[in-house]
Formats: C-alpha cells, structure tokens, sequence
C-alpha cells in the first residue's frame, strides 16, 4: 500500500501527463482550426510546395522575403527551373505517362 505522500506524488504525475495530453491536444486543434481558415488555393499551394521541397531539396534554401519584387528575385531559379521543365511538353508527356503507370502498379 502506498503511503499518502506517495499516493500524493502519483496523483501528481498522472496530472502532469494530463496537462501534456490536453496542451498537445490544444495545439492540434488550433493548427487544424487555422488551417481550415486558409482558402482551399492557399492549402493547395502549401501542399505543393511540400511536395516541391520534398523532392528538389536544393531548393528549401530560398526564403520569403518582404516584399513581392524581393520574392521574384529571390525565387528565379526556382521559376526559371519550372520554366524549362514546362517548355519541353514531349517530356512532359511522358513523364505523365510513367506517373499514370505508377499510380496503377501501386493501385490509387
């Protein structure tokens, strides 16, 4: 049997852990309530731009900046790359048709 300053201290700690789970649980919902805000574009753009980053890391250096001319040339390389890629539609091409094989091997 636990003596009461023991039982006191355990109490104690089953408190903490609530705290952590309900200030997690907080969070969780205020990013999600934020994020249901934002426009259905401004989710797309952020997904793709995930997506970017995730696949071309050499571009996850390039920062935001204050206004929207410093962006522009900040982001030239990342729009000429685009750029490039998008002009060479042959290319494009396929690379769409080994997506669409892609996504049937992996059934989506």
């Amino acid at each position: 049997m636990l003596s009461f300053a023991d039982e006191i201290e355990h109490e104690m700690e089953k408190l903490e852990q609530l705290k952590i789970i309900k200030r997690a649980e907080y969070i969780q919902d205020t990013v999600w309530r934020e994020s249901a805000s934002l426009s259905a574009d401004t989710r797309r753009m952020i997904i793709v731009g995930g997506l970017f980053e995730q696949y071309f890391p050499e571009y996850k250096h390039y920062k935001p900046q204050e206004s929207e001319i410093e962006n522009q040339v900040e982001f030239a390389p990342v729009a000429c790359f685009l750029a490039v890629l998008v002009q060479d539609k042959e290319y494009i091409q396929q690379l769409k048709a080994k997506v669409d094989k892609a996504l049937r091997v992996i059934d989506i």
